[in-house]
């Protein structure tokens, strides 16, 4: 008599099948397995209220720090002009928040660095500047 071993793929697939199996007859495989799917696909998600650094040659980062800089300079009318986003860490809650440190040029051409707060809300996605400090 010749004796089974599964391997790993064998086991992979009863797993699979085994999720598919317990949903309720009106979930989709495609419901079922998302989680199994987006698990293997993104292995660093986001921990909602973790922080995590940002990357800071997104171009989706540089536009926020920028816009960090005009939100102050129309509340402040220092003229700041954004040089660019240095460093910083987002943080997933009812949208992200992000802590960026800025580089920024003053009116005497001196460049200066400043830590800004910001949210941005999940559904709207409305930006809102929750403070902005000099840094040094």
């Amino acid at each position: 008599m010749r004796t089974f071993l599964p391997t790993t793929a064998t086991l992979l697939v009863v797993v699979a099948v085994a999720a598919v199996c317990s949903v309720s007859p009106t979930t989709t495989t495609a419901t079922a397995l998302a989680p199994m799917a987006t698990t293997a696909v993104r292995p660093q998600q986001l921990v909602v209220g973790g922080w995590k650094k940002i990357n800071v040659g997104s171009a989706r980062i540089q536009e926020l720090g920028s816009w960090a800089v005009a939100q102050h300079v129309s509340m402040a009318h220092d003229g700041l002009k954004f040089a660019k986003v240095t460093g910083g860490d987002e943080q997933v809650v009812a949208g992200m928040n992000y802590r960026l440190i800025i580089l920024a040029i003053d009116d005497n051409g001196e460049i200066g660095t400043y830590g800004a707060s910001i949210h941005v809300d999940a559904l709207t996605q409305a930006r809102k500047l929750i403070s902005f400090v000099p840094a040094n």
